[in-house]
């Protein structure tokens, strides 16, 4: 979601789709990130691309408050497709740590390969 102001009208016209019996409204997720394994503006795109992934509505907020740079993920607890609430469990905790690490690959297989080709360059004068 871009607009984070809206957020809270998104998540409340979702969850009133659903049945009340689940007091969960949403769901908190940490993506961290190893000292010197991204920037902040690589995080955060990283936590955007995450979230896409989804179909809950969603905030990312990149912290750089400590020794290394995480994200903070607060998703709707129910779905913008079918208003299915989340069904929090190991094996959801897996699938979105494998796309989270699938993810921060990818971007550094491509900041290599652009530094690979900018390096084969040659400098103009």
């Amino acid at each position: 979601m871009r607009d984070t102001r809206a957020a809270p009208s998104y998540f409340k016209f979702t969850l009133c789709h659903t049945a009340p019996s689940d007091p969960n409204l949403a769901y908190h997720l940490i993506q961290s990130f190893a000292p010197g394994e991204v920037s902040a503006a690589e995080a955060h795109k990283i936590g955007i691309k995450l979230a896409d992934r989804s179909r809950y509505s969603y905030i990312v907020s990149t912290h750089t408050d400590k020794e290394h740079i995480h994200n903070h993920i607060l998703f709707c607890a129910a779905d913008n497709i079918d208003n299915k609430k989340y069904h929090d469990c190991k094996k959801s905790y897996w699938n979105i740590r494998h796309i989270s690490d699938e993810l921060t690959s990818y971007m550094g297989m491509e900041q290599e390969q652009a530094q690979e080709k900018n390096h084969d360059k040659k400098p103009s004068l």
